[in-house]
């Protein structure tokens, strides 16, 4: 049986109006931090993959140049507007100061180290060889004709003859053998060592005592004296009598611009010669052949000296006398590309294949100008055109510049088989592998 729980007293449940006791409402979190911020767009914390990318990232400032492809540079180096670091320490002019000016390097084509035969006559006797220096000349029944007077240069040319005048007299200074020569040089330098080489033991006597040989000091005036003809040595350019003469001259005067002596001092009478030739070959009516090859050779002197000014001017030239022939043309647009003249370049360089639409040197300067421009799908044709090994190694990055990553690796692979040294080729592999 179930027991009976006999009613409250004193509490009557229907007439209870509120609890005996106060009522507490709690939170859910008393101890909560506030509200992470959270962007909608965005989720933090999902990997990116290529099927749901994450939004690009908002930059700052635009970079300072324009991203052609998102990928690195193939040749590693300072950003454009930090390339000046590779020119050293910025110079710092002070206005009013003029000590504070640096000093420019001077420019040379080729770096040639004087030896003492460049700087040093020599005078063999049957005690041996001896370096001297020759101050001056004096022919019999006359008076000393010093170096850098007029009629020094004929005596000397009669010193180192054949038949010696009999009575001609040296004044001369003993410089010694080779080794104390050598010594002037390294100890003072070039000009100091002459001077006082020039300046020590001098003495006088005749030029044929004891058996004397003399020889001359090599220096590029007296080589140019010695290339040119008797009759020109004395009346100078204009005493040439056919351009022959001269363009001998000039072939014997570029072998000493090639060395860099005395700061490509052979190239400047390389140029004159062959103007002076140019000029005879012209009054003469040479055949069309001969003139452009004059020219030709002029170019290689002119762009020896590094005047590009005279360039395009016997370019121009060299375009006119053989206007059939693809190099005038092809050398022009070289010449602008130099310049940084895509547009101009690319006239002279169309003009070059409209002649000889299969020379891999006029494709390749199309496509080098089409890529200054920014035309790299223009590029890649022309370099395709190219057969040479210089042509893929450039088709390799126009290919790496239009994005094309498989095709560029594949083109400068090839190129590695054959060459596995070419440098050109593993930038383009490398900026892949990247």
């Amino acid at each position: 049986m179930q027991p009976e729980v006999p009613p409250a007293r004193g509490l009557k449940a229907g007439k209870l109006k509120k609890m005996p006791t106060e009522t507490y409402s709690l939170e859910a979190t008393p101890f909560a931090h506030p509200g992470i911020a959270v962007d909608l767009e965005r989720n933090l914390f999902r990997k990116h993959s290529d099927t749901q990318p994450l939004p690009p990232v908002e930059l700052e400032q635009p970079p300072w140049i324009p991203l052609a492809f998102p990928l690195p540079p193939t040749s590693p180096g300072p950003a454009p507007g930090f390339q000046r670091v590779l020119r050293g320490e910025m110079l710092k002019a002070v206005p009013g100061d003029g000590s504070t000016i640096g000093e420019m390097p001077q420019a040379t084509f080729a770096t040639y180290t004087p030896e003492p035969q460049d700087v040093f006559d020599v005078v063999v006797s049957p005690g041996g060889r001896q370096f001297v220096y020759v101050r001056a000349l004096r022919p019999q029944d006359g008076s000393w004709v010093r170096e850098g007077e007029p009629g020094f240069d004929s005596l000397f040319d009669q010193l180192i003859g054949p038949e010696v005048p009999e009575g001609l007299a040296v004044e001369f200074a003993l410089v010694g053998p080779a080794k104390m020569a050598q010594k002037y040089l390294d100890e003072d330098g070039v000009e100091v060592g002459v001077l006082r080489a020039s300046q020590a033991n001098v003495t006088d006597g005749a030029a044929q005592e004891g058996g004397r040989r003399w020889i001359r000091r090599k220096t590029v005036d007296y080589l140019y004296r010695d290339a040119l003809p008797g009759h020109m040595r004395q009346g100078g350019l204009d005493a040439a009598r056919n351009w022959q003469e001269a363009a001998r001259a000039a072939e014997r005067m570029a072998e000493v611009g090639a060395t860099g002596k005395e700061s490509r001092k052979g190239w400047i009478y390389t140029a004159q010669l062959l103007e002076r030739a140019y000029e005879l070959a012209v009054a003469s009516d040479a055949t069309a052949g001969t003139r452009a090859d004059i020219l030709a050779r002029l170019v290689d002197a002119y762009q020896a000296l590094q005047q590009e000014d005279q360039v395009l001017r016997v370019l121009s030239a060299y375009a006119r006398t053989s206007p059939a022939d693809h190099s005038g043309w092809l050398w022009l647009g070289d010449l602008m590309l130099d310049l940084g003249l895509p547009h101009a370049a690319e006239t002279y360089i169309d003009a070059a294949l409209s002649r000889r639409s299969t020379l891999a040197e006029a494709n390749i300067a199309k496509g080098d100008a089409a890529t200054l421009r920014g035309g790299y799908a223009e590029a890649l044709q022309a370099y395709a055109n190219a057969s040479s090994p210089d042509g893929r190694v450039r088709r390799a990055r126009a290919l790496l510049r239009l994005g094309r990553l498989a095709d560029a690796k594949s083109a400068a692979m090839s190129v590695l088989t054959s060459d596995p040294t070419n440098v050109e080729a593993q930038l383009v592999r490398g900026a892949v592998l990247y």
